[in-house]
């Protein structure tokens, strides 16, 4: 009210935003919401005082690098024993425990061969030690001419610390997983 237009220049106050990829939020006040880690989602999160927070987002590949004899009609776990890529250390010896509670994506494919006339071939997800979900089932249909490439995916909820894992099943006697990047895999993804 001092000026004759009412209107003053001032200078601008410092900004709060410190680093490429900060966000300006509010808490009781204006407030900074420091970038996150490369590869980190935002998600909403009632928990923070800004009602936001970034996420790393857990992603593992595995493959069976050498074929595997699998013993007849018995549940067998398969030991994804080669990793491509684990971001946040959640795998070891054909298992995957998840860091924090939320919900994955799990892809498992298991390819045997060579079967018999009319034998079933199963793929099941196991969750901390116990039968969960079928991936696949299969019956074979002509003799010593089918290799078997079975698959599936799921979404499953884990708290932290639960796990999951691959289970096959075969009828058939001499049967192998085959090993190879391409053959015999799972692939875990978090999605919220």
């Amino acid at each position: 009210s001092s000026q004759a237009t009412g209107l003053t220049w001032d200078t601008a106050s410092e900004s709060t935003l410190t680093t490429k990829g900060d966000l300006y939020t509010y808490d009781t006040g204006n407030a900074r919401l420091p970038v996150g880690n490369d590869g980190d989602i935002l998600v909403a999160d009632s928990g923070e005082t800004t009602g936001l927070k970034w996420r790393p987002v857990g992603k593992v590949s595995a493959y069976l690098a050498s074929n595997f004899s699998m013993p007849l009609s018995t549940w067998t776990k398969i030991v994804f024993d080669t990793e491509e890529f684990d971001t946040g250390s959640e795998f070891a010896t054909g298992r995957f425990t998840a860091a924090a509670t939320g919900y994955y994506l799990v892809i498992g494919m298991v390819t045997m061969g060579v079967f018999g006339d009319n034998d079933p071939f199963d793929i099941v997800m196991y969750k901390n030690g116990s039968p969960s979900k079928y991936l696949f089932g299969l019956g074979t249909s002509t003799a010593s001419t089918e290799i078997a490439y079975t698959g599936g995916a799921l979404i499953t909820q884990l708290d932290a610390a639960e796990y999951v894992e691959i289970y096959a099943r075969q009828e058939d006697s001499g049967i192998n997983a085959y090993g190879g990047i391409n053959n015999t895999w799972m692939q875990i993804y978090r999605i919220a």
